[in-house]
């Protein structure tokens, strides 16, 4: 029969045995997810230690067992105090730091060794156990204030470490993960500094054992949650697979302040997208929106860049075609090795596809900025939103831009057809014309009627006589005329039409007095 008491304890070691699996099963191994596995072990077994003299102790009363499970119950607390102190420091300073070297770790882990020979070796820590409401208390011995003065010492130094660590100059998921953990340690912390102090005042209304479960497997789950990387970034997993910004949820807060400016501009460039000019224009207001270079690539050639994009420029454009859906650097790392490398190499933060099973296919680049600016699911919606309204503005464009190009095939084919006819037209009258004249070297002098139809062939001839390269510059003119009659006059949107560059068409048009030379100067 279980004991009442011993319930939150029970549903605390399922909850950890279910993060254990959780953790050990990871697919991402590094230094914080070792340590908290290393972690989460150590308050599983804690747990179980607590279960077995709450479930027994006032069944059996105070035996050789539970007083032995009372002193394991603190043995495994003084690891788990420099391990949480460890995995602070881990998470809120960079490797080359200076708190990360191995002094440093060492010095947090020296005192375990002699603590645990006081502990079970001698009883100059704890002499015994005694019973204490429906578990059991400890008796201290004379350096136990030690012990309390180190772990009180060491979670102070782990709260403080978290608070710098989630700093506002510091990387946004590095930020934001620093802040969930200082969410999730707090209570735990504020329990256990109350619990030491209780004792010693001889308050008598929480006990270790019942109460801490609680607040470690809400710490647990939060700390799981910030911890590791989530499988799959769709449908409902994607609030678990992307961490939330808890200061961007406080109306007084500058993240809150940020977040709203960035939806803001987004939902503003949604609203005003079918009003932009240009291709140009639209990838200019997309990097002044996400506040990061941007560059649009297609399968050929680059498209547009804007910003410091020299780097972007730069990206192998062989690599994009497999690049099907929205990627994120830091979040290919063990998918897509070969993809995130040249990312981190080309300074590209993100990679939107527009239509990448398509001819039309094009890619977006995005560079280091965005992940400062989009990095909480809520962001991801708002941004994906309007990426999805960009890739039909796009797809309406070029939809567009086909039907008028294909109207200009038909007019080239009708320009090329009356400049055949033109051409058969010349070379018939050359002919008639070198006719005459050998009947002219034949035969007499022609009469006044031969004379005057001979001078109308000739009149006729010249007047029609022009080069290839003038027939050309005729065809030039009258497109360049009808893509600033479609295009309402805009220079740039007419060179986009006709494929040219708006200098290229500026100086055609200055060639074939388009321009007024006053005007233009």
């Amino acid at each position: 029969m279980i004991e009442y008491a011993s319930v939150p304890a029970l549903v605390a070691l399922i909850f950890k045995l279910i993060l254990v699996v959780y953790s050990a099963r990871s697919p991402i191994k590094n230094a914080i997810t070792w340590l908290f596995l290393a972690l989460l072990v150590v308050f599983t077994l804690l747990n179980l230690d607590e279960f077995f003299f709450l479930n027994y102790a006032p069944r059996i009363g105070m035996t050789p067992i539970v007083n032995a499970a009372g002193f394991v119950y603190i043995a495994f607390w003084i690891p788990a105090i420099a391990l949480l102190l460890h995995l602070a420091v881990v998470l809120s300073f960079d490797r080359g730091s200076v708190f990360r070297r191995p002094a440093v770790i060492f010095a947090i882990y020296a005192p375990i060794v002699p603590f645990e020979y006081l502990l079970l070796f001698t009883n100059k820590f704890v002499l015994e156990f005694k019973p204490f409401l429906y578990s059991i208390l400890r008796v201290p011995g004379p350096l136990y204030w030690i012990g309390e003065t180190w772990a009180i010492l060491l979670l102070s130094a782990t709260f403080a470490v978290l608070v710098y660590g989630a700093r506002g100059s510091r990387p946004a998921l590095a930020r934001v993960r620093a802040r969930l953990w200082l969410l999730a340690l707090s209570p735990m912390i504020l329990l256990v500094i109350y619990m030491i102090l209780a004792h010693h005042m001889g308050w008598r209304r929480l006990t270790f054992p019942v109460h801490i479960p609680i607040v470690v497997t809400f710490f647990l789950l939060m700390t799981t949650y910030a911890t590791h990387e989530r499988p799959h970034p769709g449908g409902f997993y994607r609030f678990l697979y992307r961490l939330f910004d808890l200061e961007s949820y406080l109306p007084w807060s500058k993240a809150y302040r940020r977040k709203t400016a960035l939806y803001d501009r987004i939902r503003n460039m949604i609203a005003g997208i079918g009003d932009s000019d240009s291709t140009k224009s639209i990838v200019r207001q997309l990097s002044d929106v996400l506040q990061c270079p941007v560059v649009l690539m297609n399968r050929e050639r680059l498209a547009v860049e804007t910003g410091q994009a020299r780097e972007l420029a730069e990206f192998p454009r062989a690599a994009l075609p497999p690049v099907d859906r929205l990627v994120v650097a830091h979040e290919v790392a063990r998918d897509l090795p070969d993809l995130r490398s040249l990312m981190a190499h080309h300074k590209v933060a993100a990679i939107v596809p527009f239509h990448p099973h398509s001819r039309a296919a094009s890619w977006v680049l995005l560079g280091e900025g965005f992940s400062e600016q989009v990095y909480t699911p809520v962001d991801f919606d708002e941004v994906k939103r309007l990426f999805d309204r960009l890739a039909d503005h796009m797809l309406d464009e070029q939809m567009h831009m086909r039907a008028e190009l294909t109207l200009a095939r038909r007019e080239t084919q009708e320009l090329h057809r009356h400049i055949a006819d033109a051409a058969q037209h010349l070379h018939a009258i050359e002919k008639q014309l070198a006719e005459h004249k050998n009947a002219r070297h034949e035969n007499p002098p022609p009469s006044t009627a031969d004379a005057a139809g001979h001078d109308a062939v000739a009149q006729e001839a010249a007047t029609s006589r022009k080069s290839l390269a003038d027939y050309v510059a005729d065809l030039e003119r009258r497109m360049i005329i009808n893509a600033l009659e479609r295009c309402g006059g805009n220079q740039a949107k007419a060179a986009e039409y006709l494929g040219l560059r708006p200098n290229t068409l500026h100086y055609k048009m200055q060639r074939y007095g388009m321009v007024d030379q006053k005007t233009d100067e």
